[in-house]
């Protein structure tokens, strides 16, 4: 459901899962890509060991552990490709970068890749992760879920992570250093809470009525609702499909009273005859028919007249004609349940279905629940009584009265497009156009005074301001502009080969394991020195292993003897990782910096250069050909925006607390700043009048350049001599609202990132690649051209 909406909006969208899934994806229309791993026996694995830590350590389970570990390795490697690969089911074989990321956490390489491309990772999951609370405990730890809130609820989800983390540290670091090309993170650096300190955000998919949002939560997380269909029963029931295979089911359920439906779906069932003998044993001491779903387990029941058996079948049409269910308690079931109005008991496998369990019974509407491996006839039967009882049905009605006025899937949709960082998206250029595309490349010159004046992110820009940049040097003449004199010149003279440089927009700056203040510092630093002491260690047994493993005996040789030099090396490392972390912590602590690192340059972020899409993405907008005027256009608000950067810069902006992915300044600094140096805007008295009221109106308001830019675009636009440079924002907007004042332009420039841009996404991997022009805009520069 949230892939067709992403779909309705114009994106191209990509489902990353399990091979098991591929038909149900293309069948959907949309783009697939198999992950690695096998989903039945990831399944089987969690039965076996109830899907906790300590069920993990068991000693019994450990046969199985390389298996486990290889397909958990496999999964997170499959993620990359994921994200820059062609899909194999794609017969033309179009290039894909991921440009957001939707993910789960168990596909555990999320982060990592995100941080590597610069894009936003937006979680979404219908269990709590990552974000502790006190309310409940993580659903992988093992705790209670029966207690009161308290603190070790809220410290199990660090814990958790800090297992996960430390149980992969080493093929996690290898392939972020080797294949991600992005620093290494250890123990110490905040391994076990990446996702809270980047402040990733994180949709919780499951109704706000069923489970409100806890208060210890931060502002990122939002619990919008399940992930199922509003549940209209006499719209079920009269679906027209075929139900010629459910002849017996339907004859059955004409004899008697609606039945209570027991399926546990893709749970592998250990003693599946035993459980039947339950199932059959309950309904004769309760009295009541019962209908049994089979799936990956099948469960016989045919003996007993009470119980009727079934294989897989759509829920829409089986759970409206019965009157309860019972199941394992996976999420999406029990929403599903709960919004039939269906009381519900719950028997627990393993995770998060204890939680679901004991919810169901905090809510009221059903028993409390019961692992399946406790179960008892005795126990069944005590609780099919329950169900049937006029309380829980009363209340499970009223909760699904609840349930079915929630849109999760539009809430998820409405949270993801909200918290991108859309102060970050937009090109420089086109914000001076009058115009909301999204930035694809930063461009950068090579001469020393122009990389200082594009300060250290350069101008960022959409790809066809790119395209008609990198054509500078060898496309059509640049047209005669006066005032674009200089710009020309930095542009032919910084050229590289033909035209200047680009590199991939980092939409957001992750950083993780950055350093935020002295006692990090230190305690990063130690850690760090620790693991290279550590390594350097190692190398006199490790280089010679290797390197015998590649070319033999002559390797073993050749590696005894390069040893001393990767033991030096390594130490070198220790001291250097050390320090800089100390003084990072310091600089960051102390002197109220914003620094990444001081003395270890590789710590320094960066975006993964794939070198895949950035020519294409722009010859092809070259070949579709751009007009005269409209290269006119984005010449002149191109020198307008380099020089704002510049002005930017100078008033020493800084990063918003917790995140890295732009700065703002203060509108007083910035203020002051154009007094002294604002003679480089080339700016008329008219506009530098009205950039000046704009400022000034805004006193110690921080201001993006994003923002800024809006803001000049509003004094060049609207003052009694305005220059041409586009399209004005107040003329797009005024049709849709003549009184728009300035404060709503923010609103309607950033408020929604989705106007007027269209392009691709995936899932759980995948925004916006090509930004076309608007036929209107087309029109008036051709008109323009002619004139």
């Amino acid at each position: 459901g949230l892939a067709d909406r992403l779909v309705n909006l114009g994106h191209r969208v990509r489902v990353a899962t399990h091979a098991q899934h591929r038909r149900l994806v293309l069948t959907r229309n949309h783009d697939f890509y198999p992950l690695a791993g096998d989903a039945r026996k990831l399944s089987q694995w969690m039965v076996q060991t109830g899907g906790t830590v300590l069920g993990e350590a068991n000693p019994v389970n450990f046969r199985v552990l390389p298996e486990k570990t290889q397909m958990t390795q496999d999964i997170i490697r499959s993620t990359w490709p994921a994200c820059t690969e062609p899909s194999p089911d794609d017969i033309d074989q179009r290039p894909f970068e991921a440009d957001a990321i939707i993910a789960n956490p168990p596909v555990f390489g999320h982060i990592h890749v995100a941080e590597a491309l610069g894009v936003p990772l937006h979680i979404m999951f219908p269990q709590p992760w990552y974000y502790g609370t006190r309310d409940y405990p993580h659903p992988c730890i093992g705790l209670p879920y029966d207690k009161p809130p308290n603190d070790a609820n809220f410290h199990s989800y660090a814990g958790f992570e800090g297992v996960v983390w430390s149980s992969m540290d080493m093929m996690l670091n290898r392939w972020r250093r080797k294949t991600l090309d992005i620093p290494v993170v250890h123990f110490g650096m905040g391994a076990s809470t990446l996702i809270p300190d980047a402040g990733v955000s994180f949709s919780a998919m499951w109704s706000p009525a069923f489970v409100p949002k806890p208060e210890d939560w931060p502002k990122q997380v939002r619990v919008v609702g399940a992930f199922t269909d509003k549940k209209v029963v006499e719209q079920s029931v009269k679906k027209h499909f075929d139900i010629t295979p459910f002849k017996d089911l339907v004859e059955w359920l004409d004899q008697g009273p609606a039945p209570i439906f027991v399926g546990f779906g893709s749970m592998v069932i250990d003693d599946p005859s035993h459980l039947a003998n339950l199932i059959m044993s309950a309904a004769d001491k309760a009295d009541c028919r019962v209908v049994v779903q089979s799936s990956w387990t099948k469960i016989d029941v045919s003996s007993s007249d009470k119980c009727h058996m079934v294989g897989p079948c759509p829920h829409d049409w089986l759970l409206p004609q019965t009157c309860a269910v019972v199941h394992h308690g996976g999420a999406g079931t029990t929403a599903a349940g709960l919004r039939w109005s269906k009381p519900t008991f719950i028997c627990p496998f393993f995770g998060d279905q204890h939680m679901w369990g004991d919810m169901v019974r905090r809510a009221e509407v059903g028993p409390a629940p019961c692992p399946v491996g406790k179960l008892t006839d005795d126990i069944l039967a005590e609780n099919f009584k329950v169900l049937l009882d006029k309380n829980t049905i009363a209340k499970a009605e009223a909760m699904a009265d609840l349930m079915n006025r929630e849109d999760g899937i539009q809430g998820g949709l409405d949270h993801f497009l909200e918290d991108l960082p859309r102060e970050n998206m937009l090109c420089d250029v086109s914000i001076l156009l009058g115009e909301a595309k999204v930035a694809k490349f930063d461009v950068w010159g090579r001469s020393m005074y122009a990389v200082a004046l594009t300060a250290e992110s350069g101008l960022k820009v959409s790809t066809e301001v790119g395209a008609v940049m990198k054509s500078w040097g060898f496309g059509p003449e640049a047209p005669n502009v006066t005032s674009m004199t200089y710009f020309r010149g930095w542009l032919r003279n910084t050229a590289s080969l033909a035209g200047v440089s680009f590199r991939r927009h980092a939409i957001t700056t992750y950083a993780l394991g950055r350093v935020r203040d002295f006692k990090g510092g230190v305690v990063s630093g130690v850690f760090g020195f620790m693991r290279h002491f550590g390594l350097a260690l190692i190398q006199i047994f490790y280089r010679p292993d290797i390197w015998s493993r590649r070319f033999g005996l002559l390797g073993c040789l050749l590696g005894a003897i390069a040893a001393p030099f990767y033991i030096i090396y390594e130490l070198f490392r220790a001291f250097i990782v050390a320090l800089d972390r100390f003084f990072t912590g310091c600089a960051n602590g102390c002197c109220h910096k914003d620094k990444l690192a001081t003395l270890d340059k590789r710590r320094e972020a960066r975006v993964h250069e794939t070198g895949k899409t950035i020519p294409p993405e722009l010859n092809e907008i070259w070949a579709h050909g751009i007009t005269t005027a409209r290269k006119k256009e984005i010449y002149r608000a191109g020198e307008i925006a380099f020089h704002a950067k510049a002005l930017f810069t100078h008033s020493f902006p800084q990063h918003r607390d917790g995140h890295w992915h732009y700065k703002v300044v203060s509108a007083a600094d910035l203020l002051e700043t154009l007094k002294k140096d604002g003679k480089r805007l080339k700016l008329n008295r008219w506009e530098t009048d009205g950039i000046t009221k704009l400022l000034y109106d805004r006193g110690e308001d921080t201001l993006s350049f994003s923002m800024f830019l809006v803001l000049l675009h509003h004094a060049i636009e609207n003052t009694e001599s305005p220059r041409p440079i586009g399209t004005s924002i107040r003329e797009k907007l005024a049709k849709h609202n003549p009184e728009l004042a300035l404060d709503d332009w923010y609103t309607e420039m950033f408020g929604n990132p989705m106007k007027g841009i269209r392009g691709s996404l995936a899932l759980p991997f995948g925004l916006p690649k090509i930004v076309e022009e608007d036929e209107e805009d087309k029109e008036k520069a051709s008109a323009s051209e002619e004139a």
